[in-house]
């Protein structure tokens, strides 16, 4: 039989695709391993890491991985442990799981939380926000006469970190007393009452605290700095996420026909 050029050209061109195809074929359809009969082929450990597509260190490590589940698998099988009532409830669990899982996140999709939200959140963030951030170190004491002392002693000069690292009681008595920044929030109500009083560097107490007494020496004082919106939208969407969840479970009990099982009615209370 004689093929022209073209027709020979027409015929090599339809041939490399089929070529190609059996050829790719074969090599994601061949085991890369049997396992007591089970094979395992390229295009399962693909599936289960498609990073291995590209790297063979990462393929071969899949691979035993794979080895080693479907050892388990078997063995699990051989043991009969797929009729045990552990098993059984365990995927009745999980199926139920589940399917609460996407009736969330059907409901999520069909009400998405938009930009306007998130925007309108951040702003109400912003304005809730403290105002001021403060720097202070302390000195904390179990004694009220013992603060007193210590009071004393910075008065006349003494060193406020080599008291703190003497006396102190807090955790942070080894730098000081150090507090670093803390936003007003941050600070108990009686402690930031006084050092919205005093000067930088006066100290000002004692002051009583849930471990005893503090003396509080203040360092600094700054505006609040606001994080931007790009780097804090994510947390808030996932934020109002939560409470559109919420909703949705609030609006299903509303519903639903719910009736309370009294101790009189069932002859048991709830334990």
């Amino acid at each position: 039989m004689r093929f022209t050029q073209a027709g020979n050209c027409r015929t090599i061109k339809w041939l490399v695709p089929v070529i190609a195809l059996c050829f790719s074929g074969n090599i994601f359809a061949n085991p890369m391993a049997i396992v007591n009969g089970t094979k395992i082929t390229r295009a399962e450990i693909n599936q289960v890491n498609p990073e291995a597509a590209k790297d063979p260190i990462l393929a071969e490590q899949t691979l035993q991985n794979l080895i080693n589940r479907t050892l388990l698998l078997q063995q699990a099988k051989k043991e009969k442990l797929d009729q045990k009532a552990s098993y059984i409830n365990g995927v009745k669990a999980a199926k139920e799981n589940l399917l609460i899982e996407l009736a969330l996140k059907q409901y999520v999709t069909s009400h998405p939380i938009t930009q306007e939200e998130i925007r309108q959140r951040y702003n109400t963030l912003k304005s809730e926000a403290p105002k001021k951030q403060y720097r202070t170190r302390e000195i904390v004491v179990s004694q009220y006469h013992e603060a007193r002392k210590i009071l004393e002693d910075l008065k006349k000069g003494q060193s406020f970190t080599s008291l703190a690292a003497e006396y102190s009681t807090a955790p942070n008595a080894a730098i000081g007393g150090e507090n670093g920044w803390q936003n007003g929030d941050q600070i108990s109500a009686p402690i930031l009452n006084l050092i919205k009083k005093i000067k930088l560097n006066m100290v000002a107490g004692p002051i009583s605290v849930p471990t005893g007494y503090t003396i509080i020496q203040l360092l600094g004082e700054r505006p609040t700095t606001i994080t931007p919106l790009k780097n804090v939208a994510v947390s808030i969407k996932n934020e109002l996420t939560n409470q559109r969840t919420q909703e949705y479970i609030s609006i299903l009990r509303k519903n639903a026909k719910i009736q309370m099982m009294t101790k009189e009615s069932t002859g048991r209370g709830i334990s």
